[in-house]
């Protein structure tokens, strides 16, 4: 009987942990369709840092080569937008 009290008592633990992970991630969700209305460019430039840093933790060398080849587009319209000036 001891150990049916146990498992319970676990699952009540257990039921009661998912509704504090869901309030969270709920809370996540409002927050950032929040953040989307007030102030959009942050928001969204904030996503992007988060993604960019989970794509370097996985794959640091294609992060490494999209940085190199996104800086290189950003100097050489730099140059060609100096040229036309």
């Amino acid at each position: 009987m001891k150990v049916l009290g146990f498992l319970l008592a676990a699952c009540i633990t257990l039921a009661g942990l998912r509704l504090v992970v869901t309030g969270l991630v709920l809370g996540i969700i409002l927050a950032v369709v929040i953040g989307v209305i007030t102030r959009p460019k942050e928001t969204i430039g904030f996503i992007l840092f988060m993604a960019a840093l989970g794509f370097l933790d996985q794959r640091p060398v294609a992060f490494l080569a999209v940085v190199f080849g996104i800086v290189t587009c950003s100097l050489l319209l730099r140059a060609i937008e100096q040229n036309k000036a």
